[in-house]
């Protein structure tokens, strides 16, 4: 589920927007430019990288910060907003501690997550491969303050292709107004391609279905319906979210 003002998103959400991806379209929004053309890496190279995985179970106790991605998929991306004090990278295992979970919880119900818990579930998402967690961090306090998620789901059709979704898009409440939510979901946008998914969607309230369209997404006549079956769980509050 996506939000890019980082309210709470109600159970009730139903609106389902692709936009469809043509690896050789240039992209004719403005903000394209700013972000500029990630470097696409080879689907070896890709599945290369995610094997040079964590030896053992990650600990609070790790030294190096280990990134969820390779980086350079987003690198230039970086170095654009580096002189604004902000950079565009990957979650890393450090991210914890630099205010992440907080961040989302201005989306949704996080609950109590340990550390372990988080590079726990981070390792494993790094070591499957498919997720892919850009986060914007302010370099002059050192805090994560947007993110959003772009996950890759491996298909058998069109040819053995690759469906991107766009999920947890969230920018902290007091940096809101400066463009970051569109920036965030363009370099989304621009990941999927270079990963050549043929299609990214998401889904979102009725209100964000502007600001979304505006960015090149479209809702499919017939095919625009989201709905979803939620399991019990042992939090109430958690079924009342994302």
């Amino acid at each position: 589920m996506s939000s890019f003002h980082g309210e709470q998103v109600r159970p009730y959400v139903n609106n389902a927007i692709s936009i469809t991806i043509h690896n050789n379209l240039r992209v004719e929004q403005t903000m394209c430019d700013t972000l500029v053309n990630l470097t696409s890496a080879s689907t070896a190279d890709e599945r290369t990288w995610h094997t040079e995985t964590y030896t053992g179970n990650f600990s609070s106790s790790e030294v190096d910060a280990i990134n969820l991605f390779n980086p350079d998929l987003i690198a230039r991306v970086a170095n654009q907003l580096r002189g604004d004090g902000l950079i565009f990278r990957p979650l890393n295992s450090r991210d914890y501690d630099k205010g992440f979970l907080q961040l989302l919880g201005q989306l949704t119900e996080v609950g109590q997550v340990t550390k372990d818990q988080f590079l726990n579930r981070f390792h494993g998402m790094r070591t499957s491969g498919g997720y892919y967690v850009i986060v914007v961090e302010d370099l002059k306090i050192g805090k994560v303050i947007g993110s959003a998620t772009l996950v890759v789901e491996q298909k058998f059709i069109h040819g053995c292709s690759q469906r991107g979704h766009l999920e947890d898009v969230v920018v902290n409440s007091n940096y809101r107004g400066k463009k970051l939510g569109q920036l965030v979901v363009m370099a989304v946008k621009q990941l999927a391609r270079s990963l050549h998914c043929y299609k990214l969607s998401l889904e979102c309230k009725d209100r964000l279905i502007p600001f979304y369209e505006n960015l090149g997404f479209k809702r499919e006549p017939g095919n625009a319906n989201s709905m979803n079956m939620r399991f019990p769980q042992d939090s109430p509050a958690e079924q009342s979210r994302l």
